[in-house]
């Protein structure tokens, strides 16, 4: 009897934990995630939502106008945050200036991302969202990198530092499967073999998201139906179709109109909005009008929930990989790119023959959207290079793969032929 009761009372118990397990801790986990992300300086949210809106216009204008766009413009600021606490003097200001960094100091821009990085962490049980940073040292150039900019990066941006052999062809692989790895898998692929000799440092930021919608779409409501095209014609898409309780707005657009309607992830926290100006709007002179004052007015002027009939397509966006330098140069921070007048002196250690710079500025971002919800990611790789590097192996040429070639006048600099060659054996 003794021995049933022991058991009986091993089982209430494992019983009782596991129903606060259940209950109370992903109440008390919101409950903590939720203060945190209330406690986050807004100024630094401002930031953040001003920078987005400038490098989307930038990317509007710079890509063909018919053309899908999708960033994470976190993950790109977020990146840019680990270069620019390295930085100084007029580098530093160009950098704040493009960042919207003006009015924090490091300490404070330190602090009040280590919060917003840390509030997105058990945001709902029904959404998968998870940041990964890491800094990936050359091993050849390690002694130049200052312990407190690693001590910085580790502490407040939570990023792995990992010190590797450049020189291995092994070294790109190891860094896309951390990239892999960070998103699930939806993109391996950013780090092209060789490394340059003369990259100091890859800084990277990888976001992962998968959310179930609130109101799901049923997929036996889903029909093939038309997606009216800006150059004319349709396009015949998946249309889902649910019925629920929505927020859903006009707001005018001049003579026109503009639709804003809230699709909620999970608990209700996270959303996806969509903006539909009427038929008869471009779409890119529309978005070149947007900011985040003029965002932020569309959201705070929604209506409460009604119900609402909602049509979806269907879509699966790759976009990237999209190679920011010329965008981020426009928006001011030409300097940073500079190998001669860059200053990431709070970064390494430089001189007049070995200074650091921001060589490329990487970004390619994914998204799939369904009938049960979103899953999209993202990454961005800054890569900091130097003007001079320690002696390396001899090059090597090794044309065992497929290639493309060009046969070129470099007198006028006119191309003649080009070709990609598969298979040499082949006719």
């Amino acid at each position: 009897m003794r021995l049933i009761a022991a058991a009986s009372a091993v089982i209430l118990v494992a019983l009782v934990a596991s129903i606060v397990a259940f209950v109370y801790l992903p109440g008390a986990a919101y409950a903590a995630s939720d203060k945190l992300a209330f406690s986050v300086d807004q100024d630094l949210v401002s930031a953040n939502s001003a920078f987005a809106f400038d490098i989307f216009n930038e990317l509007v204008a710079d890509e063909d106008s018919s053309e899908n766009i999708f960033i994470s413009p976190f993950s790109i600021s977020t990146c840019l945050a680990m270069a620019y606490i390295g930085s100084d003097s007029t580098t530093r200001e160009a950098m704040a200036d493009v960042l919207h960094f003006d009015e924090f100091t490091i300490e404070e821009l330190n602090d009040e991302y280590q919060k917003l990085i840390g509030s997105l962490e058990n945001a709902d049980s029904q959404v998968t969202l998870s940041i990964a940073n890491s800094a990936w040292i050359s091993q050849q150039l390690e002694s130049m990198v200052k312990s407190s900019y690693r001590a910085g990066v580790e502490s407040y941006y939570d990023a792995g530092v990992f010190v590797r052999d450049f020189t291995s062809l092994s070294t790109a692989g190891e860094i896309n499967g951390w990239i892999s790895q960070e998103t699930n898998g939806m993109i391996n692929h950013i780090i092209d073999p060789p490394i340059n000799p003369n990259m100091l440092m890859f800084l990277i930021n990888a976001i992962y998201f998968k959310g179930d919608w609130s109101t799901q779409f049923d997929p036996a409501d889903t029909e093939v139906d038309d997606f009216y095209l800006s150059g004319g014609g349709a396009a015949d898409v998946d249309m889902m179709y649910t019925r629920g309780d929505f927020n859903l707005t006009y707001h005018e657009y001049g003579d026109d109109h503009v639709q804003v309607g809230r699709l909620p992830y999970g608990r209700d926290k996270i959303a996806m909005y969509i903006l539909l100006p009427d038929e008869n709007v471009d779409i890119n002179e529309f978005t070149n009008t947007l900011n985040q004052d003029v965002m932020e007015g569309y959201i705070e002027n929604m209506g409460p929930k009604r119900e609402v009939d909602v049509y979806l397509p269907k879509f699966d966006i790759t976009y990237g990989k999209k190679r920011l330098n010329d965008i981020l140069k426009n928006l001011g921070m030409d300097i940073a790119f500079d190998p001669v007048n860059a200053d990431f002196s709070n970064m390494a250690n430089v001189n007049p023959s070995m200074n650091v710079f921001i060589s490329f500025v990487d970004h390619k971002a994914v998204i799939k959207v369904n009938e049960e919800g979103t899953e999209a990611a993202a990454v961005t790789v800054v890569g900091m290079g130097v003007t001079s590097a320690v002696p390396t192996q001899p090059d090597v040429l090794r044309v065992d793969r497929p290639f493309f070639f060009v046969i070129r006048d470099d007198r006028s600099g006119s191309i003649l032929f080009m070709g990609k060659v598969m298979d040499p054996t082949a006719d």
